[in-house]
């Protein structure tokens, strides 16, 4: 049997393998440190095409290997503090790798308004709990990172988070995912433009002043507690599905222009053209103001 067919049956049974075990789980591997290492690929070709002996190529696809691996570990250690052993992550002080990046901001007991401004393409985006600090970011974006500033005067905080190249279309290889945490005692308004996505923001146990979405096709969900008792919600989407969560005890009026738009609001009363109140709303001290513009749509409130 010819020495090059020992040689790329055996590259592809490994790869096979890598491929494999990455998909149980068993390791992650950082493809985009990997697909930098095509130069090894040319050598081990090469390799195939000397006139040696066997025993010379079997040491030097031995040394290859190990450099590549090498090499592959120390990918981009410029710009990541952690390293990797094939993507398994190991996490450092600067809460940086290339496959989970992460942000957090010390909270201080004078901020009494904070505000959240992002700005992404494509991709999922959540709020998940709550955090001793001010914010807690966790992202897995791959090359397309998410950039944070954090503008304080005192008892008001502005956090920018923004993707410079942000992603436009998720394909099933890739991931654009952020997670957040925030302290619960500011009063929160969020500034949310983002493209194509899944928006899942659960703020019960947040004081939510103002929440304004600007989005393409989007699954959003929304979830509101009785923290506050004046909040103001605006959404404008395009094709969408939209699902809002408010306590039943307080008062909630829905405006706007929606087209081909079904809504499915239990509970509301249409007071005019595109407006619906819930019952009793001028009297509950909960109010929360919906203003939704938006292209073909699915639109529920659920009051619990």
């Amino acid at each position: 049997m010819k020495q090059r067919n020992i040689f790329w049956g055996s590259l592809l049974v490994l790869f096979g393998s890598l491929l494999l075990i990455h998909k149980l789980n068993v390791i992650h591997l950082n493809w985009w440190a990997i697909r930098n290492l095509w130069p090894f690929l040319l050598m081990f070709w090469g390799l195939t095409l000397l006139p040696v002996k066997p025993a010379i190529k079997i040491g030097a696809t031995f040394i290859l290997i190990v450099l590549s691996i090498f090499t592959y570990s120390h990918f981009d250690a410029d710009n990541y503090k952690s390293r990797h052993w094939f993507g398994i992550e190991k996490r450092s002080q600067s809460y940086d790798d290339s496959l989970v990046r992460y942000f957090s901001e010390a909270f201080h007991p004078d901020i009494e308004r904070g505000t959240l401004k992002l700005a992404a393409g494509a991709g999922s985006f959540n709020l998940v709990g709550i955090s001793s600090d001010l914010v807690h970011a966790e992202e897995q974006s791959g090359s397309a990172k998410f950039e944070y500033k954090v503008e304080d005067s005192g008892t008001e905080v502005r956090i920018l988070i923004q993707q410079p190249t942000p992603i436009r279309k998720i394909r099933s290889e890739k991931i654009n995912r952020l997670s957040l945490m925030l302290h619960p005692d500011p009063v929160w308004s969020f500034d949310l433009a983002v493209g194509a996505a899944e928006l899942d923001f659960d703020m019960r146990e947040f004081k939510i002043e103002n929440l304004n979405i600007d989005c393409g096709a989007a699954s959003i969900y929304l979830r509101l507690g009785e923290l506050y008792d004046e909040t103001h919600i605006v959404i404008n989407s395009g094709a969408s599905s939209i699902e809002l969560n408010i306590p039943i005890g307080a008062g909630c009026r829905i405006e706007g222009a929606s087209v081909l738009s079904n809504r499915n609001l239990p509970g509301f009363t249409k007071m005019g053209s595109n407006a619906y109140e819930t019952d009793q709303f001028d009297s509950q001290q909960q109010k929360i103001y919906v203003r939704m513009d938006s292209a073909v749509s699915n639109f529920t409130v659920i009051r619990e």
